[in-house]
């Protein structure tokens, strides 16, 4: 009988955490930039850049950044939710709600991953990271580096925009992409926010967001089969 009980009770707590982790998503996960890899292009910091997810006893990641319009310093922290970004979630980014298309995060993940592993050598992941960049913000980023590039503005122009074509022609656009979590800022828009969107590689990239849609239907499940089970006993 003791086995039986605790069974049970394990089974109720592991309900209880499935069913309270989309809220504790919901609530966003802290981030906090801790560090910068010390390489700059025309007066800024380039990725990767060392993102501590969870609080002052997560772990560091190195991502990418895709927001040129949010400046943000070591030891700034703000909320953001894990995006496995495909058609059906795209609405869920920073950029998908203000019209950025499925393609466009496509061509930052291919970019992301060139500049994570140099892929293409550590003399182009700065132009490498003005391109993804200039995927979502192209005025801004042509304006900045008009301004601050100097005599090499116009080449480097030319470059940033040979990188995002060169993205756009890989053939594993859309598998690459699956393989990144997007860290979405919670509550504003590029421009207006305390913190940037992140790409985040990870080989099972969507799924953490699979288990939060299969912690949904656990529940579902497990109040179903209490509400049957609790019929019959009545009857």
């Amino acid at each position: 009988m003791k086995s039986t009980v605790n069974g049970k009770w394990a089974l109720v707590v592991g309900v209880a955490l499935l069913c309270f982790a989309p809220y504790v998503l919901a609530q966003g996960t802290q981030l906090e930039l801790t560090g910068v890899n010390g390489n700059n292009y025309a007066g800024i910091y380039i990725g990767p850049y060392d993102i501590q997810v969870g609080g002052s006893s997560g772990p560091t990641y190195p991502m990418i950044c895709d927001d040129f319009n949010d400046d943000i310093n070591i030891g700034s922290t703000w909320k953001a939710n894990p995006v496995s970004v495909s058609g059906g979630t795209l609405m869920n980014t920073m950029f998908g709600s203000s019209g950025a298309s499925l393609t466009m995060y496509q061509e930052a993940a291919e970019l992301s991953y060139a500049i994570l592993f140099n892929t293409q050598g550590a003399s182009n992941n700065s132009l490498m990271q003005y391109a993804i960049w200039a995927i979502f913000s192209p005025t801004q980023v042509q304006n900045w580096l008009k301004a601050n590039d100097g005599a090499n503005y116009a080449t480097d122009w030319a470059t940033v925009c040979n990188w995002i074509s060169w993205a756009g022609n890989q053939k594993n656009l859309t598998t690459l992409l699956s393989e990144f979590v997007v860290w979405t800022p919670q509550g504003c828009k590029s421009g207006n926010c305390g913190g940037q969107e992140f790409f985040q590689y990870v080989p099972e990239g969507g799924s953490a967001l699979m288990y939060l849609l299969l912690a949904g239907i656990f529940c579902f499940g497990a109040m179903w089969m209490r509400s049957r089970s609790s019929v019959r006993l009545q009857a």
